[in-house]
């Protein structure tokens, strides 16, 4: 990261993490929580954790008893969910969770509207086995194929079991050769855990097919393996100072451009929220 800058040396910042949880990353096991926080430290960041951010104003950050001072504040937590969820309440009763999402049933379909399916993040959903399927791409592509199988299985007169979760596995890159990962099978960290996020999984794409969503979002046609996307994900990787912060911009604006044509699909069938 030093070389990524000219006018400053990133050297000469200090960097705090807040997390309100009792670890950082707290969805994944304890080996691995801890794993993640010594690699933050070892990278120089200051970690704080069990502790809510009271008030963010202009040049600091509170706390419960601290008021931190800081140029610079990064906010990334508090998510809310695409304004399609409150359409939905408001128009037929949707019911939503503090965050926005709607609440569906096993089936991935509202209550009381069997005809209605909701996926992927914007819904709600607690499987057959009791758990809470996450709001990750792997999550939105199962129950999209699931909803898919059962229009299919209604058509011809026959039921579909309540919809069950597989989780894939998981991966979180923490910075240049620290990584962590569970990947069911095994759980991995640092450098290994770094060069399977980078490199591994890619090449894993092209020749496993859906298998590949186990640890990475190329399964999206955003990154689809046979567009050649891996190789420029791989060389972006290794690419050091400002080269890496190029082939970024370049990645995430064949991104924007994709998402803006979803949008504007959407912008037809879909009646928004007056401001």
């Amino acid at each position: 990261m030093v070389k990524d800058f000219r006018a400053i040396d990133p050297r000469d910042a200090r960097v705090i993490l807040i997390e309100g949880a009792k670890d950082v990353l707290p969805v994944y096991v304890e080996s691995l929580r801890k794993a993640a926080r010594a690699s933050l430290e070892k990278l120089g960041v200051s970690v704080i954790t069990d502790t809510f951010v009271e008030e963010i104003g202009a040049g600091f950050v509170r706390t419960p008893g601290r008021t931190i001072r800081c140029g610079t504040t990064l906010w990334a937590a508090g998510v809310t969910a695409s304004a399609f969820g409150q359409v939905l309440a408001g128009r037929i009763g949707a019911k939503l969770d503090r965050n926005g999402r709607v609440m569906v049933g096993p089936d991935c379909s509202l209550p009381g509207h069997p005809e209605i399916f909701v996926v992927g993040d914007l819904a709600r959903l607690t499987d057959a086995r009791g758990r809470e399927v996450p709001g990750l791409a792997q999550g939105a592509i199962q129950q999209g194929r699931y909803v898919a199988d059962l229009l299919r299985a209604r058509e011809r007169g026959r039921a579909l079991k309540p919809f069950a979760y597989r989780n894939l596995g998981t991966m979180a890159v923490i910075g240049m050769n620290h990584a962590v990962g569970d990947l069911g099978f095994v759980k991995v960290t640092g450098v290994i855990g770094w060069f399977i996020w980078a490199f591994c999984t890619c090449d894993v794409a092209g020749r496993c097919g859906a298998a590949h969503a186990r640890v990475h979002a190329v399964d999206l046609e955003i990154f689809h393996p046979a567009r050649g996307r891996p190789a420029d994900h791989s060389r972006t990787a290794v690419v050091s100072g400002r080269g890496r912060l190029a082939f970024a911009r370049v990645n995430a604006s064949v991104i924007a451009a994709k998402l803006s044509m979803i949008r504007s699909g959407f912008a037809d069938l879909i009646t928004w929220p007056s401001a």
